[in-house]
């Protein structure tokens, strides 16, 4: 049976300002679900409390808002107590969709299920909303509106799970979070307005309580208290933002000055190279590296011990800070000779050390050593005077030399033999160096003069041809004689130059000394080929050829 209905009028600002505050609720609401999601569990939870209470609070005021929007042509009232108690399911509603959207893992059936709770509470609300007016004969409800209203809701509530849990996964911007809110609060709108077109007033209705809760200004009211509560969490949220951001930073502070005091424990202020516990570190780093991985090192991994031979001596007659800028130009001078890979170092007073993780080979190892003693015995322009120094470089290798403690005793086992020898030279570091140490350095003390001694000699061996007979060449070989011990092998002092750096200037003379020879020969009409002895060493000299040449000529 049809009945007759009052004509309901809308006011147009009460129902903006409904919009108004439904939209800015969920903007409020992405802004504490972020919080929620992102703080521990204590400062979590009191955010939840606190966004559930103000979030559903400004709901309430929309909705109650949007049931003042409909003007009957009677006068009609509210109930308070009806009114405030729709309050807790406003406030529950926030509840459920905050903690549900904020949790990281949610199985699907909890996620329809809350949304169905929502749009179950946001039904709820406008229903004791429009019971707060009590009419005789009382509302009735059109069906058709009320499964209308229901789906909305419904399909928003799902909809809000969706984006908003969308939007957490994305930068927190403005713009974002706007149109979310926009969305969802217009959707929320709609679904009350459909639900309170459902609720008609018959034709002769009274209202039972026109004496209670009524007035012109009530929607403004309301509308004050709802938005107040919500610019009071906002204005809370941007606080929060600003504590994070200056929290991030003192923490970002206080990481970088942590490392900037591990960089400088691990660095010598004078010269910036790494200190001897940032040498250790790093060798006993690449060590362990070579370790787990189980996998042999590509080339040799070197230690070297570099120590400048005089320099106390310098700095007692000269003082302290020419000792400290004698220290800087070798540390600069070091630098330009390693590849960005090695580790420089500056050891205890005037050591030098340089960790080399991947040498071709051993020779390779050799020449840089050889190199650096050219550079640091370079003279260093201090005060406008020219210092020159030089130094006793000791190498141990790996994996002759196992551990960290191995390494750099080893090599300074080495650096302590180059130095006896009388410094200016290297010396490689080899298993037994310990027990014929003393011996190995008086050698090469003794071959270091024995060129500017005459000790050296060259014996030629001829070379015959089987078949004819004839001399087809001969084969220059290097002889020591000691003025004290005899003939010396060459199997004992070529290890002992090679050790010690001294092969090169050794495998010079013998050059030098067969082509003055093959010279003399020629001169007196013998073309005898010479064939002589080289050293890797002496064929990884880049001017090898040049200096033959010259000598020749």
């Amino acid at each position: 049976m049809l009945q007759d209905l009052l004509v309901v009028r809308h006011d147009g600002v009460a129902m903006t300002a409904a919009w108004f505050l439904a939209v800015y609720a969920m903007y409020v609401m992405t802004l504490v679900i972020r919080r929620v999601r992102a703080s521990d569990r204590d400062v979590g939870i009191g955010w939840w409390v606190g966004g559930a209470l103000t979030v559903g609070t400004g709901i309430w005021a929309q909705s109650f808002i949007s049931t003042l929007s409909r003007q009957l042509p009677i006068q009609v009232g509210y109930l308070p107590a009806i009114v405030l108690a729709a309050w807790l399911p406003a406030v529950l509603i926030c509840a459920v969709l905050i903690w549900s959207v904020s949790q990281v893992h949610q199985p699907v059936f909890k996620r329809i299920a809350s949304g169905v709770l929502a749009a179950l509470g946001f039904g709820f609300l406008t229903y004791l909303n429009v019971s707060a007016m009590v009419l005789q004969p009382e509302v009735a409800w059109s069906p058709v509106w009320l499964l209308v209203a229901f789906a909305v809701i419904l399909v928003g509530s799902v909809l809000a799970s969706v984006m908003l849990r969308r939007e957490l996964l994305r930068e927190a911007r403005f713009l974002n979070q706007a149109g979310v809110a926009l969305v969802l609060g217009s959707t929320l709108h709609v679904a009350q307005l459909l639900m309170l077109e459902s609720a008609g007033v018959q034709v002769g209705a009274v209202c039972l309580s026109a004496q209670q809760l009524s007035g012109t200004y009530l929607d403004w009211l309301v509308s004050l208290i709802g938005g107040i509560l919500l610019m009071g969490v906002q204005l809370c949220t941007i606080l929060d933002t600003r504590l994070r951001g200056q929290h991030a930073q003192l923490v970002s502070s206080l990481q970088q000055a942590h490392t900037d005091l591990q960089v400088a424990a691990h660095r010598d202020a004078l010269t910036g190279l790494l200190n001897r516990p940032g040498f250790e570190h790093h060798l006993r780093e690449v060590i362990q590296s070579l370790d787990e991985s189980g996998e042999a090192p590509v080339g040799r991994l070197a230690v070297m011990r570099i120590n400048l031979d005089g320099f106390r001596a310098l700095v007692n007659t000269y003082g302290h800070a020419l000792g400290d800028k004698l220290l800087r130009q070798v540390a600069k001078r070091l630098l330009v000779l390693v590849r960005n890979t090695d580790a420089p170092a500056r050891g205890d007073g005037e050591e030098f050390m340089l960790l080399l993780p991947s040498m071709p080979d051993q020779h390779a190892v050799a020449q840089l050593a050889h190199r650096i003693g050219l550079a640091v015995s370079q003279p260093c322009v201090i005060n406008g005077e020219d210092v020159t120094i030089t130094c006793s470089i000791g190498i141990a290798l790996y994996p002759d030399s196992v551990t960290v403690e191995q390494l750099i005793g080893h090599a300074n086992e080495a650096m302590l033999a180059a130095s006896k020898a009388g410094g200016g030279v290297y010396c490689l570091h080899e298993p037994g160096m310990d027990i014929s140490g003393a011996k190995q350095v008086e050698m090469q003390r003794d071959l270091r003069y024995a060129i500017q001694r005459g000790e050296l000699a060259l014996h030629f061996q001829p070379k015959l041809d089987a078949v004819r007979g004839g001399l087809v060449g001969v084969e220059a070989l290097l002889r020591w004689t000691h003025p004290q011990r005899g003939p010396i092998s060459p199997a004992e002092f070529i290890p002992v130059a090679e050790r010690f750096g001294l092969i090169g200037e050794l495998g010079q003379w013998v050059i030098n000394e067969a082509c003055r020879h093959m010279r003399l020969w020629l001169d007196a009409g013998l073309e005898i080929p010479v064939a002589v002895n080289m050293s890797a060493h002496q064929l990884r000299e880049h001017d090898l050829e040049t200096r033959i040449r010259e000598t020749l000529a």
